[in-house]
């Protein structure tokens, strides 16, 4: 299980690094750069779900 996590997590860091090498790029196309930019806060939003998860099951299995 926690193995599946740490895949998911990997990947949404991957993406999100794509997304830095996005921004740093010059010529910017509006309606993709919001899309872009969309993923990336599901996406920040996801992990941080993923991580306050797997605390809280710490914290009660301990």
């Amino acid at each position: 299980m926690s193995a599946k996590i740490e895949s998911l997590i990997i990947v949404k860091t991957k993406q999100a690094r794509n997304f830095g090498d996005f921004i740093n790029h010059k010529k910017l196309n509006s309606i993709r750069f919001i899309e872009k930019a969309l993923v990336y806060m599901v996406n920040l939003i996801f992990c941080a779900y993923v991580i306050s998860s797997i605390s809280i099951s710490i914290l009660t299995l301990s």
